[in-house]
């Protein structure tokens, strides 16, 4: 068997330790993404404090950043496939968590407790 490969794969045991930091990740914002925070007060500030017209906001926005990021990282092809699908998984946990704590946010839910965290992953 080559050990070449399983090298780099990682192991059971870091699978939860790397859907924990993309949850948290998703929530609180990292590099560009900001915090699930700060997308939720963004759109309630810009849809005049109506929550159902910033929840609606927010999934259009996410929709739109999604399938322009899905399209971005198919850009290399085939060439590229060992590299841009994990990528692509991750942005999009990374997105789906954020925008499921934003609305849970806007809600009144306190997006740090284990409920929220685990729903957002889900």
């Amino acid at each position: 068997m080559d050990n070449s490969l399983s090298m780099n794969m990682p192991n059971n045991d870091d699978v939860p330790d790397i859907i924990q930091w993309l949850v948290k990740t998703g929530i609180n914002g990292l590099g560009v993404l900001p915090s699930a925070q700060e997308v939720a007060e963004n759109h309630l500030a810009s849809c005049n404090y109506d929550k159902e017209k910033a929840i609606n906001s927010i999934i259009r926005w996410r929709t739109t950043h999604a399938a322009s990021t899905g399209f971005i990282t198919g850009l290399g092809g085939l060439v590229t496939l060992s590299v841009t699908i994990p990528a692509s998984l991750a942005i999009s946990y990374g997105l789906g968590a954020n925008t499921a704590a934003a609305i849970a946010h806007i809600r009144g839910y306190n997006i740090t407790s284990n409920k929220v965290l685990l729903k957002s992953f889900i």
